[in-house]
């Protein structure tokens, strides 16, 4: 039987696929296949290279629901480390109890929930944070990075995309499905051609704490993508679009972005 595909093949061989059909829109801005799958690329290799994170590593978001949520998700899959999103309505002790069950090495926040999140993770210099291009942190013994979306977001995606060893090498084929398939520049190679584990941690999703704090449960790449197959009885294809009004912070909404982002035929 064919191999289960991952995250990360399906996104590229979308964005061969289908190009220019919009993956994503949230009324501020619209990407096509092709910009969002080079866009969480780009991130989960700045996840890798820049930030120095490691398999298994957590990544953390309080946000209103917005593109780069998606990117997040998107980009984690790629990277191998694990995305675990913070319900931002949580009271600041809530909070602050998710923050330390998931430890992450790098948050993305709403200016508006800076302060909170600020307060959550015990971060006392809320006025470096905004005026600082990115803000490192000691957040229970470890470096926290917080990275508010906005002009933050855009200068950390604005580093080099050409830097460091594939910079030199010129175009290079990329290989879907074991097919080399037109050219692209050498850039994200080796996040390009990593093998994923599907059965390592991409997501960390916690409960609502109401029998008490809030409580993480992770989920595999294998787990969540049978559950976009279901795509296939629900008779969803590549040319449908669909409205997403839950909390991007939860398991329904990351299922139901997919089921269109994945989405084959």
């Amino acid at each position: 039987s064919p191999s289960l595909a991952s995250i990360k093949e399906s996104l590229e061989r979308n964005a061969l696929l289908f190009p220019n059909k919009v993956a994503v829109s949230d009324g501020r801005i619209k990407l096509t296949n092709t910009e969002f799958f080079e866009r969480s690329l780009h991130l989960a290799r700045l996840f890798r290279e820049h930030f120095r994170l490691e398999a298994g590593a957590h990544v953390s978001f309080a946000s209103s629901n917005r593109s780069e949520c998606i990117e997040v998700y998107a980009a984690c899959a790629m990277a191998g480390v694990v995305c675990a999103p913070v319900n931002c309505v949580l009271e600041e002790k809530e909070m602050s109890a998710v923050f330390s069950n998931s430890k992450p090495k790098v948050v993305f926040v709403e200016e508006s929930l800076l302060e909170k999140v600020c307060k959550a993770l015990r971060i006392s210099s809320l006025k470096h944070i905004k005026a600082a291009p990115f803000g490192r942190h000691q957040v229970g013994g470890a470096d926290t990075e917080v990275i508010v979306w906005g002009d933050q977001y855009q200068s950390l995606m604005a580093i080099s995309r050409h830097d460091d060893d594939c910079s030199e090498e010129g175009d290079c084929a990329r290989n879907v499905g074991g097919e080399q398939v037109g050219t692209s520049t050498c850039t994200d190679v080796a996040l390009k051609d990593r093998i994923c584990d599907l059965d390592e941690p991409w997501l960390c999703l916690h409960s609502s704490g109401t029998t008490g704090a809030p409580k993480g449960v992770l989920r595999s790449q294998r787990s969540m993508i049978y559950g976009f197959l279901t795509h296939v009885d629900m008779g969803i294809n590549h040319e449908d679009v669909a409205l997403l009004s839950w909390p991007m912070h939860g398991i329904n909404p990351v299922y139901f972005a997919f089921h269109f982002l994945v989405c084959e035929w």
